[in-house]
Order: C-alpha cells, then structure tokens, then sequence
C-alpha cells in the first residue's frame, strides 16, 4: 500500500508521480514530486540537497540548477494556498526544510486519490521514462480545464510514451480510471465510436465479473446459512420430537404429563381458532369444528347437557376469557363441561353454556349477557371468571374498562 502526504488541501502520491488539489491534478511534474516527497519524507528538518537531488535524479549528474527549478515549481504549485509558497524554507548552501502542514497516510482514501489501478487498461511500464519534463507539466495544467488535450509532432518522437506515463501518473485522479484506445490502425471515422465502446464494455465486463464474484459470495454464504442451519434445525427437530416442527411450549408443559394428544391439540388450536368483528363486543370466535376443539354455529364450545328439554332445569351460563373458554383443553374438559357434570352427578338437573371467549374481560362479558337478557335468553345464574384480562387491559390502555387493542 502506497504512502500518502496530505499538505492541507493537497495530496501527495510519490508512488503515482501526482500532487492533487482537492482532487484535482496539479501542474507539478514527476521531478518536482520526488524532490517534494524528499523534504516531505522529514517534515520540518533539514534536508541537504545532495539528499534530495539523489532521491529525484537516481544515478544521474545534475546541476543544482535544476533542483533550484523544481523548488520553484513546488512553490508555485502550493500556492494556490494562501502562505503555501512559505511552506518550503532555503537554508542558503545547505538544503531546504518544508516547515508546512504535512501528515502522512497509508493507502488511497484521502480526498485526491478517488481512482484505484484496477480502473484502467494502460500496459504494464517496462522502461524508465526520462526527461520531457516541460511536456509532462504542461498537459499536467491543460488536463482538468479540457476535455481533449492533443499531443501532435512527428512519428518516432514518442508522444505516445509520454501519453502513457501522463496517464500512469493519474491512475489515482480520475475516479472512472484511465483507458488507452488503440486508434492508429483504423480508416473509418464511424469506427472511431464503437472501439471506444468496445474497450469501456470490456472495462464494465471486468467490473461485473469482480461483482458477481462479491455476490456470488455473499450469495453462496446466505444459501449456506439459511439452508444449512434450517437443514439442521430439522433434523435436530425430526430427532428430537419426531416432526419436522417444534411442538408449542405449552403442549409439552409440566400440566400434561406427555400427553399423546396435547402436541396435536395446541398445532389445531394455533392453527384453526379464529375470531371475527363483533358489534359491541368488538370480536367473536368463529365456528370451526375439529378434532380437539369445536366451535358451534354460536361461536361457542358446547357441553354436554346443553340442550336438554327439560323446563325444570337450571340454566347457567358461563362468562369469561380464554380460560372459561377452554384454551388448553379438550371440549370435554372445560370448566363449564367440569361443572355440568359435577351437577349432574350430585342429581341436579342443569344446562351449561360456555360463552367464554379469547381475550373479553368483563366489560364484553356484560355487554354479552345483556344482549342476551334482550333476546329472551332463560337465565337462571350468570357465573363470571376474570382476572388477567382485566389487568392486561388496563395496562395497555391505562383504563380498567377498556378492551385490548
């Protein structure tokens, strides 16, 4: 991973040859980068110029004119700040010292390296560019302000190497990459658009495949976890409980002692028992008939005795929520089933009915009995069983007779 400097606004890449300003190249050329990366590489000390020139100009003789004309340039480049041209001080005969603002980075995240290596299909650098110094700052200035820049002169000269290195130098710049299009073998202007096209969907063909493999990944890592772990989790259960899915807590509860029948009760109930909007009350269970539970016409749980014809009998009739209901019971074990035939072995001669239902509290459970009491209902004693809900609602509505929500 490549070091960075940033200098207040600027950005400097040794490795890319490039000075960026808000991540905009600047005019400083590969010369004046090394020399800066030089005074950088110990900020605020000094630095001889036989130390600098050797890190710009390796194995090379130079006058020290020369690094006299890249400080220039790095000074006139850094003001584009105000105080920037400061930011580099001369010790006469000695060397400079960059007393400037300066921290060093690891990587390409800084705000001028938008670009990565991989955007881009430039061919690999084999030789060492030399010289064309002027040229690589000009093109350098004329880039950001348009947006085609010609490099023009004879065949031979090189103006394709030097575009080359111009791009490799600002690979981290430009944030959709650098691309090189081969047009010197083409005769026909109208090909001029589709081998610029070819080479950008090769580009986006790379980019889908490097995509696909992130996805693919990601892809194969939720089918892994979400059918592996399912997979294992019905097998565990299959082992386990004999079925593909986990039993409710309450059928497998301390209450009814392995009953055989309780998983298959509480999967019907979950699974069957329904209500519907009811005026007044709000909700009503709705008729189902089933293997453990029934549900009459009425909405009701029958019990046993209920529709005797007899005038003498005593009708009592049942109120309450779910317990009355028989949630976790079979028809015949209801407490108004309990209690008929309680009465009737005592010898007495009753009709239960069972009204209770889900979740009414007392409020729904008097509105109920007096609606009966309109349509003429023979009553004889009315038993009410509350307590939870009653508590339940006030609650959650911060009244006591309100209903749940």
């Amino acid at each position: 991973m490549s070091k960075l400097y940033e200098l207040g606004p600027f950005v400097l890449d040794p490795q890319a040859g490039a000075l960026t300003r808000s991540g905009e190249p600047t005019a400083l050329g590969s010369r004046g980068v090394a020399v800066l990366a030089a005074l950088l590489e110990h900020p605020s000390e000094y630095v001889s110029k036989s130390r600098i020139m050797d890190a710009a100009w390796p194995g090379l003789v130079v006058e020290e004119s020369n690094l006299a004309v890249q400080i220039s340039a790095i000074r006139r480049a850094l003001a584009e700040v105000p105080g920037g041209e400061h930011w580099i001080e001369t010790l006469p005969r000695r060397g400079y010292r960059f007393i400037g603002p300066v921290a060093k980075v690891a990587g390409d995240r800084s705000q001028g390296t938008r670009g990565s290596s991989g955007n881009t299909n430039l061919p690999e650098v084999l030789t060492s560019f030399i010289g064309r110094e002027r040229e690589l700052v000009e093109i350098k200035r004329l880039l950001p302000g348009n947006r085609l820049v010609t490099v023009v002169g004879a065949g031979g000269i090189g103006k394709t190497r030097l575009a080359q290195q111009i791009a490799a130098t600002l690979l981290g710049v430009y944030r959709d990459g650098v691309w090189l299009v081969e047009l010197a073998t083409l005769d026909d202007p109208s090909l001029v658009e589709r081998t610029v096209a070819g080479i950008m969907a090769g580009a986006i063909g790379d980019f889908l495949v490097a995509l696909w493999h992130v996805v693919g990944l990601l892809l194969l890592a939720v089918l892994v976890t979400e059918c592996g772990v399912e997979a294992w989790r019905r097998l565990n259960r299959r082992l386990r409980y004999r079925r593909p899915t986990r039993p409710d807590r309450s059928a497998t509860s301390d209450a009814y002692a392995g009953a055989e029948w309780s998983v298959a009760y509480f999967d019907e109930f979950r699974r069957a028992v329904r209500v519907d909007w009811k005026p007044y009350v709000e909700w009503w269970q709705r008729p189902y008939r089933g293997a453990y539970v029934t549900l009459d016409r009425r909405g009701l749980r029958p019990t046993p005795g209920e529709d005797i014809s007899d005038e003498n009998a005593v009708r009592i009739l049942c109120f309450g929520g779910s317990t009355m209901m028989g949630m976790g019971a079979r028809d015949d074990h209801t407490i108004p089933a309990v209690l008929a035939r309680r009465l009737t072995e005592l010898g007495h001669t009753v009709a239960v009915s069972n009204y209770g239902q889900l979740g009414h509290n007392s409020t729904q459970e008097t509105i109920t009995l007096v609606e009966l009491l309109k349509a003429g209902q023979p009553i004889d004693i009315a038993v009410f069983y509350d307590g939870i809900n009653e508590m339940a609602c006030a609650e959650q509505t911060g009244r006591a007779d309100r209903l749940f929500n």
